[in-house]
């Protein structure tokens, strides 16, 4: 599976290669042998293995834009325990109007679905309009 995470701390994307996720799902720099291994203060993010209509990989807590000619609506990505899948939630959240059913690849090309942001460097896309 293909990882990227956002350093809380320093407020920027370590992207995999730079880090190595621990057994108990701890981020840890990703130095030589050599140095001493550091914890990051760091949210993972998990690549969902769909793309947007611009072919742009889609990762956990990206912010969606989906459209057809009657509506546009935008939603984040998150993974649900509850139906072991990738869904997206209304923004503003509401679980009420959650997506409840896998993300499809199919679904995201038919309404014309794209990232246009994240939680992390975009978090103004997660104010209600």
């Amino acid at each position: 599976m293909n990882f990227k995470a956002w350093d809380n701390k320093n407020k920027r994307w370590i992207h995999q290669g730079e880090f190595n996720i621990h057994s108990d799902g701890s981020v840890w720099n990703h130095e030589s042998e050599w140095t001493e291994h550091k914890r990051f203060d760091a949210t993972l993010c998990r690549n969902t293995g769909l793309k947007d209509k611009n072919s742009v990989e889609i990762f956990e807590f990206d912010i969606i834009k989906s459209s057809t000619p009657n509506f546009t609506i935008i939603r984040r990505v998150e993974y649900s325990n509850e139906s072991a899948s990738f869904v997206l939630y209304k923004i503003p959240f509401d679980k009420r109007f959650m997506h409840n059913e896998p993300i499809k690849q199919d679904w995201l090309l038919d309404y014309s679905s794209e990232v246009i942001g994240n939680i992390f460097d975009t978090p103004h896309l997660l104010e209600a309009k």
